[in-house]
């Protein structure tokens, strides 16, 4: 039989988290197992990881396959569709102007 001796369970105090814990609670009871809990982010960290595109390509890419997201579908969405448009409008202005280009 499996032997779990301790159990670290990072936690973001979002709903999501919140509902696992008794799982977690659950399991360790099961095995006689100790709780870690650490804190996944510090609010700070977790407004600035907002302004990186993967993260709402991931929270899609979640939601599409468990119906879970980080992030609402539509604003992942958005962000992608707005991440798309900048990545176009840089390549356009690169092969436009020629920027860097060998000739």
């Amino acid at each position: 039989m499996l032997a779990i001796k301790h159990i670290l369970f990072p936690i973001d105090f979002s709903e999501r988290c919140c509902h696992a814990a008794p799982f977690v609670q659950a399991m360790a009871n099961r095995f006689g197992a100790k709780i870690t809990l650490i804190s996944a982010l510090p609010p700070v960290w977790q407004t600035i990881a907002l302004f990186n595109p993967i993260v709402y390509l991931v929270s899609g890419f979640r939601w599409s396959f468990y119906s879970i997201a980080d992030v609402s579908v539509g604003i992942s969405l958005a962000m992608t569709l707005v991440f798309l448009a900048l990545c176009l409008v840089t390549v356009w202005w690169i092969f436009k102007t020629g920027y860097r280009l060998k000739r």
